[in-house]
């Protein structure tokens, strides 16, 4: 990474690396497969985000931030625990004070350890929260609870994206191009308040029981005039420095560069392509395979999956998925247009079978 070149002690270590697809031999040299990779790992390093960090004494982590049924965070009970995630856990809790259901999501207390996070994530978690769009998560308030970040979100019944994936495979294309209209529409109006999600991948789509999709976690997101290398690096660190899902990072994002709303696109267009295929265009065997794929590789064609409009469908992915953001839509509303157009150009009455 400084330019030198491994001792003999650690060859097999270089040998593995270079296995994994983190480096490139080249006879008896090695380098790290990517420039913009090797100034992620600079950055990180000149910042402290690749030393471990000791663990507070009588600190466990397995039970931080947990919550038990029947326990209260200011107005709200807390009904059962739902999920655990990246950044937190959910719960679900009634609002005693409005007489509703809420999603309490609890920040893990390890992402609040280094020195500033919490007022950063305080402050850029705001911002998001001020977004208002039938496509997006209403968030309710920010807590400070007991040393814990507290999110209060909207109650929504459904299943996310994933989930459907999962419990049914591919999707009926028509109907997947819809919800993608709709996170379109929820992701032109972050952009137009200068906010970048960083995490659009199915599990953040749900999708409610009236059949609408709506964006979650935008609590992830940063405003795109703070977003720098350094501020990337330095946020919760503990998970090495990055943040987000790699199967559906942009190129930039995946190796620690600066991202604008197109990063977001790109995530979009790899939630479209599992969706029509049932898999991950850039999924490997191993992380630092996949971090090459999407560096380096071209987004399969959908016609060996048997797509149906699967060149319309190719073109649309193209353009969302260039590796330059620069040859990416500008807009989600772009995208939006586009997806019309295929379905009112698309043969037969749309039908969807539940």
């Amino acid at each position: 990474m400084k330019g030198g070149q491994p001792g003999p002690e650690d060859s097999d270590i270089c040998r593995q690396l270079a296995k994994n697809g983190y480096l490139v031999a080249q006879g008896p040299r090695f380098r790290i497969f990517s420039r913009a990779f090797a100034e992620c790992i600079r950055g990180l390093d000149s910042l402290g985000g690749l030393r471990s960090k000791p663990r507070p004494p009588g600190r466990d982590d397995s039970t931080a931030g947990r919550l038990e049924p029947l326990s209260q965070v200011n107005q709200y009970q807390v009904v059962n625990r739902l999920a655990e995630g990246g950044m937190g856990v959910v719960y679900q809790a009634k609002d005693t004070s409005l007489n509703r259901t809420v999603a309490l999501k609890v920040i893990k207390p390890d992402l609040m350890l280094k020195e500033g996070a919490r007022r950063r994530f305080l402050q850029e978690a705001r911002l998001a929260a001020a977004l208002s769009h039938p496509a997006i998560t209403t968030v309710y308030e920010f807590l400070e609870h007991r040393d814990q970040v507290v999110l209060v979100m909207e109650w929504l019944e459904g299943k996310t994206l994933k989930e459907k994936i999962l419990l049914e495979g591919r999707q009926e294309w028509r109907q997947l191009v819809q919800w993608l209209m709709e996170a379109c529409s929820g992701l032109e109006a972050a952009q137009r308040q200068g906010i970048i999600h960083r995490d659009i991948k199915p599990s953040n789509l749900m999708i409610t029981v009236a059949n609408h999709l709506k964006i979650l976690d935008f609590g992830l997101a940063k405003h795109k005039a703070t977003e720098t290398m350094a501020t990337m690096s330095s946020d919760f660190s503990i998970q090495g420095g990055i943040i987000g899902t790699l199967d559906y990072m942009s190129p930039e994002q995946s190796c620690g560069q600066p991202l604008d709303h197109r990063s977001d696109l790109f995530s979009l267009g790899t939630v479209l392509f599992e969706g029509l295929t049932g898999q991950l265009p850039f999924r490997r065997n191993n992380p630092g395979a996949t971090l090459q794929a999407i560096v380096n590789e071209p987004t399969p064609d959908l016609g060996l999956y048997q797509v149906e409009e699967a060149e319309a469908l190719n073109g649309i992915l193209k353009q969302l998925m260039a590796k330059q953001p620069s040859r990416r839509y500008d807009h989600a509303a772009q995208v939006a247009a586009d997806l019309t157009d295929l379905l009112r150009r698309s043969k037969g009455i749309f039908r969807w079978r539940r």
